[in-house]
């Protein structure tokens, strides 16, 4: 078998020359924008993202996802780990409204309301789950066969 590859993109130099100072071999880093990823259609198996949508305006959770939908391979894997939101999370909704007035996070209010259930489909995956993890959700999606 092939020994695995993996890459990863963050918008901050800083963080880029961190990790890539304490990568393993086998890990390339790449500063970019997740709304245009420097990899090629249909290129990844498996695409992870933590904690990246609830800093986005709504707008450019939905161009994230579709750029994610376009660099993953047909059947290809989806996992996200973010914030919980309220849709499943009724009960802690007095910490997911209070955390950005404590914590500068000016696209909070709005992702809590935006449930990835009413998006993530509409970009191409399918057999999305979902499972709240304390304050957390743990998101998974198959991109869509051709």
């Amino acid at each position: 078998g092939h020994a695995a590859l993996f890459f990863g993109a963050d918008i901050s130099d800083a963080y880029i020359r961190y990790a890539t100072k304490h990568r393993h071999s086998n890990i390339q880093f790449t500063a970019a924008n997740a709304e245009k990823l420097p990899y090629a259609d249909q290129s990844m198996d498996v695409v992870t993202s933590v904690y990246l949508f609830h800093e986005l305006p709504r707008k450019v959770r939905r161009q994230v996802m579709s750029e994610i939908a376009r660099v993953l391979k047909p059947g290809g894997l989806l996992v996200i780990e973010d914030s919980a939101q309220k849709l499943e999370s009724a009960d802690i909704e007095p910490v997911l409204t209070r955390f950005p007035i404590e914590f500068h996070e000016p696209y909070y209010p709005d992702y809590i309301k935006d449930p990835f259930e009413n998006w993530v489909s509409g970009a191409g995956f399918e057999s999305m789950a979902s499972e709240r993890c304390f304050v957390a959700k743990i998101v998974t999606a198959t991109r869509q066969a051709a």
